[in-house]
């Protein structure tokens, strides 16, 4: 007998969670615990959403700078995209109690090593794999 094929089993989960490292590659510590970050998986419609938002903000720059109408801040603004893509990715935080919470953090660029950390995350597939013990 064979079994029945089942879908879901190489699907994306729908979140993942990694251990903060500071700027030497230690775990981050907050009162010696360590800082947690929980992220919608992805293809998870929580981050599909997200990448939609962030998506069609860059064409509308970018079809203003077609047309000649580039903002002066065009950078920052993409800076603030990439926060907010982010912020809607993330789930909790743990033992980081930031005021403004996911966003404050994301866009902080003196905190950039922590964002840095959550896009790589969020872009490998591997950290949402059925089984992977991510969440």
């Amino acid at each position: 007998m064979s079994e029945e094929f089942n879908l879901a089993q190489f699907e994306n989960i729908d979140s993942g969670t990694f251990t903060v490292l500071d700027q030497s590659g230690d775990e981050l510590l907050v009162n010696g615990q360590p800082v947690k970050i929980t992220m919608h998986g992805a293809g998870s419609k929580a981050q599909t959403s997200a990448e939609r938002k962030k998506l069609k903000a860059a064409k509308s720059v970018l079809y203003a700078g077609i047309g000649g109408r580039v903002p002066k801040n065009a950078e920052e603004e993409e800076f603030q995209r990439e926060a907010e893509y982010l912020a809607a990715c993330t789930i909790s935080i743990e033992n980081f109690p930031i005021p403004g919470g996911a966003l404050a953090l994301y866009s902080n660029p003196r905190l950039g090593y922590i964002a840095k950390q959550a896009a790589k995350f969020l872009a490998d597939d591997a950290n949402f794999k059925p089984g992977s013990g991510a969440n």
